[in-house]
Order: structure tokens, then C-alpha cells, then sequence
């Protein structure tokens, strides 16, 4: 405010980021023809018009128009795309999705060629052949930091394209063929299972969410705003598996929807009494946010209770103890 000019101060930029924000939003709720009006408003400033391409190239994916995409997400990137990355990528998949799987393969293996560490065209090859998807898989497992976050990422990019046929046979290459029982977390298994249900494939969705209830995992914390309609599905359709209801606790929590968090967290207290996790999150909510040190201390000490080899449980509530003394 300061520095600007009233010129420069204009409220126009903003009028039409807000074009393209409502076009995102309408985007997640699946309203495809709203999607690509408002990304049509954002096309008409130089600033916001790259990112408008984007939007309608993400409608009309989902609505099976790759041809269309594909001419979007190029002129996306020509007018300046500031993620020209993912522009990229999405390029790549709009022509996959066109059925001209050698050319994508050709994209792919030139940005690989040029240093590209990026998963997707890594994976991609192997998608196009299929028979080669297992040791593709194995292959560039071998130097993942963090394999799951980065196949997850490579089949949300797939679903956000309407690519959910290639996100389920990816995942269920890294997550169920290749890893071992032992090595295997359930996070996949639910995302497979939403994409299997976008497919209308009611069978296979029942089929992931029973093994994702058999698989228990440690150290799964679920933090993408994709996995909420994910983990919601596995609750309406597992409504009495305690864990699915305090993975989804913890996912509400961590993106600040917090009474929403502490209704699945009691859900999933009520479900399972091993949940220490729900139990925690309940006790220092009551805590940070109701001040109410009594409630607190219960929740923390079942919390305790569930998991006595938790020793950070038994450091909040003695947290707790000792602030209820003073």
C-alpha cells in the first residue's frame, strides 16, 4: 500500500485470481462446465492466464477431452506457466490419455535423458508397456528417499487427469506386488480403493479396504488435502474400523479442521480401545484448546494406558498433572 501506485493498487488482479480460485473450488466438487467458466474469467489478465489454461485443462481431462487438455496445458505453458514442471507432466499425460502412449513414452524419456529425477516419467514407460510396470517400479524404488509419498504423488497427478486405471495398477505394483507384507502401509490400499470406486468398481473397492484394514503400518500420518474424500470413503464404507477413523482425525487436524478432527477422534475411541493416537489428540485438544485440564488428563491418561510403551503419552499427562497443581 505504501510503495504502490493507485494504479498498482487496482483490485483487478485480484478480481480475476479470484476467478481462477472459484474455478478450483468448483473443480473439487466435481462441477467440471463451472470449473472452465471461471478458469475462462481468469484467462482475460496476462497474470492469471496461464494458470486459467491450467484449469481448463484439468476440466477437461476429467471430462475425457485429452485433446482438448492437451491444447490447454501447451497453451498454459507457452503463455509463461510459472510451474513449467508439472505443465510438463501434464502435458505428458494428456497425450497418454490420447492413446499416443510412444509419443508420452518419448516425452518422458527425453526429460529423463535431461537429469529429470521426477518420478512420473519414470514410471510412465513402464505404465505404457504394463508387463514392464513391476520391474520399473523395483527399479526406481531403489533410489525413493521416501517411496511412498512419491508414488502417491505420481497417482494423485494420474487421478487429477481422470487417469484412475493407471493410479490403481501403479500403486497396487509398488504397494502390493512389490512390497512385502511387512513393508506394506495402508495409505495406498485407501487410495486404490477411491479410484477403484471413480471407476465404479464396487468389488475392488471392498477388496483394498479390506486389505487396507488388514494392514496396520506404522508411523501413518496422511497430511494431503487428497486424502480427505479418500479416507472419508473408507469410513462410510468401514464405519466401524476404529483406525480408518483416526487416520482421518489426524488428516482433519493437521489441515486445522479441528472439531471435525475431535468427532472422528471420539469415533475412533469408541471403536477400538488401542487407539492411543485418538486418545492423545483428544487430551490436548481438551487441553490447548477448551483449557479443561481434568478432561485432558483423562483422555491422556487412556491415551497412556493404550500404549504404555509410549513414552511421550506419559509426558503430556504428567504435563498436564503438574499444570493442574498450580
Amino acid at each position: 500500500v505504501t510503495a504502490a501506485s493507485p494504479a498498482d493498487r487496482s483490485p483487478m488482479p485480484l478480481y480475476y485470481m479470484a476467478w481462477y480460485l472459484l474455478g478450483v473450488a468448483r473443480l473439487r466438487l466435481g462441477d467440471l462446465q463451472g470449473a472452465r467458466d471461471a478458469g475462462a474469467q481468469s484467462l482475460k489478465r496476462a497474470g492469471t492466464a496461464a494458470l486459467g489454461h491450467g484449469l481448463i485443462g484439468r476440466a477437461r481431462a476429467l471430462d475425457g477431452d485429452f485433446q482438448g487438455a492437451l491444447e490447454s496445458f501447451t497453451d498454459a505453458l507457452a503463455g509463461g506457466g510459472a510451474d513449467w514442471t508439472r505443465l510438463f507432466e501434464r502435458i505428458v499425460l494428456s497425450t497418454y490419455g490420447l492413446g499416443q502412449a510412444q509419443a508420452a513414452v518419448n516425452l518422458s524419456q527425453q526429460a529423463n535423458r535431461s537429469g529429470s529425477l521426477r518420478l512420473l516419467t519414470h514410471v510412465l514407460p513402464g505404465l505404457a508397456s504394463e508387463r514392464g510396470l513391476g520391474s520399473t517400479v523395483r527399479r526406481v524404488s531403489e533410489w525413493l528417499a521416501e517411496p511412498e509419498f512419491e508414488f502417491l504423488e505420481v497417482g494423485i497427478a494420474l487421478a487429477e487427469l481422470g487417469l484412475y486405471r493407471d493410479a490403481v495398477n501403479l500403486l497396487e505394483a509398488w504397494a502390493v506386488t512389490a512390497a512385502s507384507p511387512a513393508d506394506r502401509s495402508p495409505m495406498p490400499l485407501y487410495y486404490m480403493a477411491w479410484y477403484s470406486e471413480r471407476l465404479g468398481e464396487d468389488a475392488q473397492v471392498a477388496r483394498w479396504l479390506q486389505q487396507a484394514r488388514e494392514t496396520e503400518g506404522a508411523h501413518v500420518f496422511p497430511s494431503r488435502p487428497e486424502a480427505v474424500p479418500v479416507l472419508e470413503l473408507a469410513t462410510r464404507r468401514m464405519p466401524d474400523h476404529g483406525r480408518t477413523w483416526e487416520l482421518l482425525g489426524n488428516l482433519y487436524a493437521g489441515l486445522g479442521r479441528v472439531e471435525e478432527a475431535r468427532e472422528a477422534w471420539r469415533t475412533a475411541a469408541d471403536r477400538d480401545p488401542a487407539l492411543s493416537i485418538a486418545r492423545r489428540g483428544l487430551g490436548l485438544a481438551a487441553w490447548h484448546i477448551d483449557d479443561d485440564l481434568e478432561t485432558a488428563a483423562t483422555w491422556l491418561a487412556a491415551a497412556r494406558d493404550a500404549n504404555p510403551a509410549d513414552l511421550t503419552l506419559a509426558r503430556d499427562l504428567g504435563r498436564v498433572l503438574m499444570r493442574s497443581c498450580l
